[in-house]
This record gives C-alpha cells, sequence and structure tokens, in this order.
C-alpha cells in the first residue's frame, strides 16, 4: 500500500537544475483570466527531468503554462481568486547540502515571473493569495529538539533557533517560547513551536500574525493554527482540504450500508465507509487507519443502472489512496498506490470516464474564477 503524498521537503540531489531558472511557456491565449470550463484540470507532470505546469480541458490538448527545473513533487502551487496569478514554491540543494526554498510569482497570461524572497523565520508550509490578489505564505517554526548539537544548521537538516524556557506564572512554573519580546505557551504535545503567518505589502513582507502550536504528529495543527489561513484563497491543498470536509460518515442503520462490502478487519481497525454527496449522485468508499494515517481508500462505489457498483477506474488497484473532487455531475478521482499517481475524470450523469492520466502531482480542477477585490500590489 503506497500512502497519500505526505509534507515535502526533501532536498534535491543537485543546484545545477536551478541554474537554470523558471522557464515560462511560448505565448498562448491566456486561458486563466476569463471563464473556464468545469471540466478544465490544473496538474504537473514530469517530462524530460523537469516539471510542467499544464491546464487541460479534455479532449483538447494540454496547455503548459510553466516548465520548473526541479521534480514535480518538490513543487507546490496556488491562485490568485481571479486566476490571473500562480505562486509556485519549490526547493533545491545547495552547493554545501543546504535546502534552499525559492518562491515564484507568476503572471499566466503573460508567461512573466518575480522572483520572491522569503520571510527568514522557519520553513514555508503553505501558500497563496488573499482575495486582494497579495501573496500570503506560512511558515512552521518548531523549537530546537537538540540544542547540545552544535553542527551547522546545514547538517543538522534543519535551522532551529526557539526554545521552551520556564515562567512563573502565579504559583506554577510553565513552558513557554520567548519570540521577538513576548511569551508564547509551549504545547504540551508533539514538539513545541510557532507558526506565522505573513503577507507581501509594498514590496516586501509583513508578519501578520504568530501562534502556539505544536508539530511531529499525524493531527498536529503546525499552521492550521493561524486564524490568517481562513484568508488564503486556492490551493491543491486547500481544494483537497474542502474535498475531505465534504464527507459523512454511513452508519450501521442506513439501508445503503447493507448494500456495501463489509470490512475484511474486524473493530477498531475495520475501515469506516463514507459517503461523498454529488449532483449526480452520492459515492461510497472507505476510510482508513494504518501506521497512523488515515486516508481514504478505493473502490469507489456509485448507484448505476443495476443498483450499487465500483466505478470503473481503469488500470487501477482497489486498495489505492484516494482524494475526489466533484464540479457537478463531474468527479475527479486523483489516486496514488504502488505504481504510482494517476487520475480519472468522470462525468457521473453520462456514465463514462472523459479523461485518464499515470504519473501526475498536485492534480484538481482548475479553480473557477472570482472577481477579485481592490488589489494592493
Amino acid at each position: 500500500m503506497r500512502f497519500p503524498p505526505v509534507s515535502w521537503g526533501l532536498p534535491l540531489a543537485t543546484a545545477l537544475l536551478f541554474a537554470g531558472g523558471l522557464s515560462l511557456a511560448k505565448p498562448n491565449p491566456s486561458p486563466t483570466a476569463d471563464a473556464v470550463p468545469e471540466a478544465t484540470l490544473s496538474y504537473l507532470k514530469d517530462v524530460s527531468g523537469r516539471c510542467r505546469w499544464l491546464q487541460h480541458t479534455p479532449p483538447a490538448d494540454p496547455r503548459t503554462l510553466a516548465t520548473l527545473p526541479v521534480a514535480c513533487h518538490q513543487v507546490r502551487l496556488a491562485w490568485s481568486a481571479d486566476g490571473a496569478q500562480g505562486l509556485v514554491h519549490f526547493k533545491t540543494e545547495g552547493l554545501n547540502g543546504e535546502e534552499m526554498a525559492h518562491l515564484w510569482r507568476v503572471r499566466l497570461d503573460a508567461r512573466q515571473h518575480t522572483v520572491m524572497t522569503l520571510p527568514p523565520q522557519g520553513d514555508l508550509a503553505r501558500h497563496g493569495f488573499d482575495a486582494e490578489g497579495r501573496p500570503l505564505v506560512f511558515l512552521e517554526d518548531p523549537i530546537d529538539l537538540f540544542p547540545e548539537d552544535e553542527n551547522p544548521p546545514e547538517q543538522k537538516g534543519y535551522a532551529p533557533y526557539l526554545k521552551v524556557v520556564p515562567r512563573l506564572e502565579g504559583t506554577r512554573m510553565r513552558g513557554v517560547i520567548a519570540f521577538e519580546g513576548q511569551d508564547y505557551p509551549a504545547s504540551d504535545t508533539g514538539i513545541p513551536g510557532l507558526a506565522h503567518a505573513f503577507r507581501w505589502e509594498e514590496g516586501g513582507w509583513t508578519r501578520i500574525e504568530t501562534r502556539s502550536t505544536s508539530y511531529g504528529e499525524d493531527a498536529a495543527p503546525g499552521v492550521r493554527a493561524l486564524e490568517a489561513l481562513q484568508s488564503l484563497g486556492p490551493s491543491p491543498e486547500a481544494m483537497e482540504d474542502a474535498a475531505r470536509e465534504r464527507f459523512t460518515r454511513v452508519t450501521d442503520t442506513e439501508a445503503v450500508r447493507a448494500k456495501l462490502p463489509s470490512p475484511k478487519l474486524p473493530a477498531p481497525s475495520a475501515p469506516v465507509w463514507r459517503r461523498f454527496d454529488t449532483a449526480a449522485g452520492p459515492l461510497y468508499l472507505t476510510q482508513v487507519q494504518e501506521g497512523g494515517i488515515t486516508y481514504d481508500e478505493g473502490p469507489v462505489y456509485t448507484e448505476g443502472p443495476k443498483g450499487l457498483e465500483p466505478l470503473p477506474l481503469q488500470g487501477t488497484r482497489a486498495d489505492s489512496a484516494l482524494t475526489l473532487f466533484t464540479r457537478g455531475s463531474l468527479v475527479l478521482v486523483v489516486g496514488d498506490n504502488d505504481q504510482g499517481t494517476f487520475l480519472r475524470l468522470w462525468d457521473l450523469k453520462a456514465r463514462r470516464m472523459l479523461f485518464a492520466l499515470e504519473g501526475p502531482e498536485q492534480a484538481s480542477f482548475w479553480p473557477l474564477p472570482v472577481p477579485q477585490k481592490s488589489a494592493a500590489r
């Protein structure tokens, strides 16, 4: 069983790829700022050692929006609400083995990019735009787990500087994290730390929020502790989070439960059946907990002409880890298994598959553009 992709950040094997910079595609008619068809997809695809960001409305040919000199698993994307801009984050390895983070602001219609610096506190975990089109970044900042280690940060593999120190509050001592003249309560679970939110204003980053949080566990909040995260525009991660929230659990008393296969494992390890409602009827699949990781697993069941039946996802394993995105009667199934990643685009109303692809990264529907508030850039 191959688990869904987790938090990324492994350094690349060489820094030579970065020397080429970001290669932008030759001009094509802009597909970004105007309305896009509902079936339009966004995904990354490795081609000849480079990563292409593609916009694709099957059955037409995909459009290459940008070509990055890194492997696609090192790239994270985000859009502005109006679909005119992209924010691309990727990492490379420096000559001395240090990890180097890069952030590019891309104007998708003109195929032009701007190299952006990053704030010095912590490691970028999420990024995107606010409703006014201003870039936002959210950074993880855990405490130093090994303060006695005298190796430089590039040999440690991280560059922490925060420590938990004791403070007397009333009659009891408690641990706090001191940061820029303020004490933040240290978490009692996981790895304590801080999370920071920065917004790009007038040519530089302004810190707009810092909160205490924790890391190192599957359920640890990390940067999700930040309120500013609620103002973040569309990104594949945000769309995946929203899709997962649409599931509801199928109880044993519901009539449909008797039609679904019984779990192979006994409680409490048995998978849980969950419903995903769409405009063309509900979909059913199981949620699995394995090795401390929770994920959704195929097969996907739907109401067909002969009753409840598996959705044909040709060439995929039944136990693939899945994410579902829906738009009207369309369902985009993004999966990961021992053979690699895949996507399948289905029209549930027409009962046919529109598109299949092996090896995509960051696959999702292309967000439908919405009017942008007065921009402050």
